[in-house]
């Protein structure tokens, strides 16, 4: 009985792996499975593999693909600029934890406080701030605050839309309290 030689790994399926790798750390599921791997240990290479399969079958389920392909037509049709203030990243924060609120200053605006912001293509929008929260801004790679903006009824973008939201370095002067 003659034993069949192994196949050798061909040069495609190397660079498939090495694809495959590269879109683990690319998207932090790399991170993901080792976190999980320190919280249970006990956790298989298989079932490790098999949460990460599901956990990016449901990203695929959840994705709106209108959007994406709105976003692709946008950038064909060079209105990129138009459409969307900043381009969609894969920034995330460094730690999975809340940062130490004690470490972030306190918002520069209030609420109450009537503000204009940095004018996009000449449209100048104005209103008063109703609430602000903190998040994490991938265009700075850090924690700041995001204002919510009810926009005055004679701001350019009035007739279609009511609030809007502002980073803290978009809104550009105070106008004085509502």
């Amino acid at each position: 009985m003659t034993k069949t030689p192994r196949p050798t790994s061909t040069m495609s399926e190397l660079a498939y792996q090495k694809g495959y790798s590269q879109a683990m750390e690319d998207y932090a599921l790399t991170k993901f499975l080792e976190t999980l791997k320190q919280v249970y240990p006990i956790l298989t290479t298989s079932e490790s593999t098999l949460i990460a399969a599901l956990l990016i079958k449901q990203s695929l389920e959840a994705i709106d693909f209108e959007l994406v392909s709105n976003y692709l037509h946008s950038i064909r049709a060079a209105y990129s600029v138009d459409a969307f203030t900043s381009p969609i990243t894969l920034e995330y924060p460094q730690s999975l934890q809340l940062p130490n609120l004690l470490e972030i200053p306190a918002p520069y605006y209030a609420i109450g406080d009537r503000v204009r912001l940095t004018p996009i293509d000449g449209a100048t929008e104005w209103g008063t701030l109703i609430g602000y929260y903190l998040c994490y801004a991938a265009h700075r790679c850090q924690w700041v605050y995001r204002y919510i903006l009810f926009l005055d009824q004679s701001s350019t973008s009035a007739a279609w839309v009511k609030a809007t939201f502002a980073w803290e370095d978009e809104v550009e002067c105070l106008l004085g309290k509502a």
